[in-house]
């Protein structure tokens, strides 16, 4: 699966791992602020998750099991994913972390 295009610029997709469920939709609008399709997955990640599109994986560790984290480096090492760990859940954190990866655009795998 290629990146989508929206004008000028490469639609990345993220996989975002852990945080806060009721901020699922602030995190969506941040991504989408940036042209970044995010896939979000607070308690479980689904079999058969397509690495294909992927460019990033974002674990948040506090709110993250152990399991679902291990998942989340397997997959990111399998496909030589870049792997960010945020510290915390909050919107501005993974604001942070999606504009480093939008600023690293040209360097990140598409």
């Amino acid at each position: 699966m290629l990146p989508k295009k929206n004008g000028n610029k490469t639609v990345r997709t993220v996989l975002l791992v852990g945080g806060l469920g009721r901020n699922e939709d602030l995190y969506r609008a941040c991504a989408k602020s940036l042209d970044i399709d995010l896939l979000y997955y607070e308690n479980r990640i689904p079999a058969g998750i397509p690495p294909m599109g992927l460019s990033v994986v974002l674990v948040v560790v506090p709110l993250c099991s152990h399991p679902i984290r291990e998942y989340a480096v397997k997959l990111a090492a399998a496909y030589e994913l870049p792997i960010y760990y945020l510290r915390t859940a909050s919107i501005s954190a993974v604001r942070s972390a999606l504009e480093k990866i939008d600023a690293d655009r040209d360097s990140v795998r598409p």
